[in-house]
């Protein structure tokens, strides 16, 4: 019973060596079939969304899909999906409304369920992406903020995810260095604390909450 309250509640030593079989049983394992569930429930939802906003997406010309080189669990790399909100460096008028309401973010669904880099045989049991988890990053900005800022790379310990303590906290946070600086610590806190009953029964409800009355943008 201590090692169970030890596990799921005190801060966790973050390894590039693999996963403790203490941790994997009591977070890891039950955090991916919860995703899973997830996934399938969110699906029909996303496929609808996307169906109904690729013409409005698509009418200047560019592509529905946005895909971006993101870094992941164990500094491994992949390729991160959204819907296009920008166009020539500019935020489009319908990419406001999506990134308002955080649609944007649904196709994430896919590094959810299926991982890119993974072998096959491991794809049930990990993806890409958690429904929470600390955002992924681009490489480039991962080297630039493990150079300021210490023990940043730590965050690579765990699988990044859709939204988390920061995005609740802080929200985008694009080239703003005081945000930067407050996703950071609340990342640390997300990293050091986990809790599979916090993540899944407050974190979910909070961000819908935040997506409700558009503070997404």
């Amino acid at each position: 019973m201590e090692l169970l309250k030890q596990a799921l509640f005190t801060p966790i030593q973050l390894s590039w060596n693999g996963w403790a079989i203490l941790g994997y049983v009591t977070y890891d394992l039950p955090k991916r079939i919860i995703d899973l569930v997830l996934c399938v429930l969110i699906s029909p939802f996303a496929i609808l969304v996307i169906t109904i906003f690729a013409p409005f997406v698509t009418a200047d010309g560019g592509s529905l899909f946005f895909v971006q080189e993101r870094v992941g669990k164990g500094g491994r790399r992949f390729q991160m999906y959204k819907i296009r909100t920008m166009l020539n460096g500019e935020v489009t008028g319908i990419g406001r409304f999506l990134r308002m309401f955080r649609l944007d973010e649904l196709p994430q669904i896919w590094n959810i369920a299926w991982g890119q880099e993974i072998p096959w045989y491991l794809k049930l049991f990990m993806g890409d992406m958690s429904f929470v988890g600390p955002r992924p990053r681009p490489y480039f900005e991962d080297l630039a903020l493990a150079a300021i800022v210490p023990g940043y790379l730590d965050r690579q310990g765990v699988i990044p995810g859709i939204t988390g303590w920061a995005q609740i906290a802080v929200g985008r946070h694009d080239d703003d260095a005081n945000k930067i600086r407050k996703t950071v610590f609340w990342e640390g806190l997300h990293l050091k604390y986990r809790n599979i009953l916090v993540e899944y029964l407050i974190l979910p409800p909070a961000t819908a909450y935040i997506v409700i009355v558009g503070r997404g943008k």
